[in-house]
């Protein structure tokens, strides 16, 4: 299948804007809710395959570091 910048990525079945309207049904119900909106629209999606467009967001490379300030044996 011929690639088409901004419609289709590499070793996908549905076009980009597709996937991201999956994805932000994934992020506002979750899995089942989202799957049975999806049957509803007539979208071939299913809990699984909506839960796997979720990403995790980024951990900066440097995490802040917590400290005690005051320190007391009692």
């Amino acid at each position: 299948m011929e690639q088409v910048l901004g419609l289709s990525e590499r070793h996908r079945c549905s076009s980009t804007g597709l996937t991201g309207w999956l994805r932000s049904i994934a992020i506002e119900l979750g899995g089942r809710p989202a799957a049975r909106l999806c049957r509803r629209l007539r979208l071939v999606a299913g809990r699984t395959r909506l839960l796997r467009l979720l990403v995790a967001p980024e951990v900066p490379a440097r995490a802040p570091r917590v400290g005690v300030d005051e320190f007391a044996f009692r």
